[in-house]
């Protein structure tokens, strides 16, 4: 199943995400398709939002998922320059935590807290706020 990214002014994008209660078959299907549309945008990460499912789900490269994700701290603070799949063309400067510790859950169901910082910190980040809703448009300039 070939999936299409949404961009804006897509309202899906806006809408926030539907937390997963179960994994099931249909769910880690789902994620395939979703890190095969990673894979095929080669993109930094791409959440469940802006393939049109309302799923608080994300996927990295090298198959790393991110089931229901929360950012328990954060530390530090850099603006750097940020983009997004699912609005092509456009970088700005945005400022997020440089550090940031979170916990989810992998796909075989595996409570985990992991911390990530630099660029890895960055795209966590980019990609729970679409999970929310928010787009990086919305945090640039801060």
């Amino acid at each position: 199943m070939s999936v299409r990214i949404l961009t804006l002014p897509d309202p899906a994008l806006r809408v926030v995400a539907e937390p997963v209660k179960a994994i099931t078959p249909d769910l880690a299907a789902k994620i395939r398709t979703l890190s095969r549309a990673l894979s095929k945008s080669r993109g930094a990460g791409l959440a469940a939002p802006q393939v049109g499912w309302s799923a608080r789900v994300f996927v990295l490269p090298m198959d790393r998922v991110f089931i229901n994700p929360a950012i328990l701290a954060t530390a530090g603070w850099i603006v750097e320059e940020e983009g997004c799949l699912s609005i092509p063309g456009v970088r700005l400067p945005v400022g997020r935590p440089e550090l940031v510790r979170v916990e989810y859950c992998d796909l075989s169901g595996r409570k985990i807290v992991e911390n990530f910082h630099g660029l890895e910190a960055r795209v966590v980040q980019h990609e729970i706020d679409h999970l929310d809703g928010i787009l990086f448009t919305d945090r640039a300039g801060s």
